[in-house]
């Protein structure tokens, strides 16, 4: 009869995205027992949703992160597993989240305009986009006690082409999901 003692636990962990490979690296981690731990995942790569791809367009050289909250700077979790990793001498800090922010808009990599003289001059809305945003204060408050999503509360506020182009791109890019 074997010595249930010696034999090691089986961890079968789904899905090797970030949620994933963080459950497999924290039970090897701080696990008191021996495992054996089992990462099954259907995509030809690991880490789901996140990924870091080059992009070169017009000579210039653009790296794009892909994925809810890719590194947020701001959360110390992130920063500490990446010590914890030793990944934190490879960590480029983008400074602030809100500079040099771009979307993919038909194919073109295009500038999110952080600043009205921006606003004015860039080419990602059309000039009725810029209206309608420009008309957000003047746009009457909510009056019933409904709830709304994200995408509704930004069309009924900034209009359709905002939520399209700006805003729905960019929490897509944090939060990975549908405003």
């Amino acid at each position: 009869m074997p010595n249930t003692h010696s034999l090691k636990k089986k961890v079968v962990i789904i899905g090797g995205g970030i949620t994933g490979l963080a459950a497999a690296w924290h039970l090897q981690s701080y696990s008191e027992e021996a495992l054996e731990i089992t990462l099954i995942e259907a995509a030809p790569f690991l880490g789901g949703k996140m990924h870091t791809r080059t992009l070169q367009k017009d000579g210039a050289s653009f790296i794009i992160d892909a994925g809810p909250e890719s590194f947020v700077t701001r959360k110390p979790e992130a920063w500490q597993l990446a010590q914890e990793l030793g990944l934190d001498g490879q960590i480029v800090n983008p400074g602030s989240e809100t500079r040099n922010m771009y979307v993919l808009d038909e194919g073109t990599v295009k500038k999110i305009p952080l600043s009205p003289p921006a606003f004015v001059t860039s080419d990602l809305l059309s000039l009725r986009g810029k209206a309608r945003m420009i008309l957000e204060p003047f746009i009457p408050a909510k009056r019933d006690d409904e709830d709304e999503s994200l995408a509704g509360f930004v069309t009924r506020r900034l209009g359709r082409e905002a939520l399209d182009k700006m805003l729905g791109p960019v929490l897509a890019g944090i939060y990975n999901t549908s405003p």
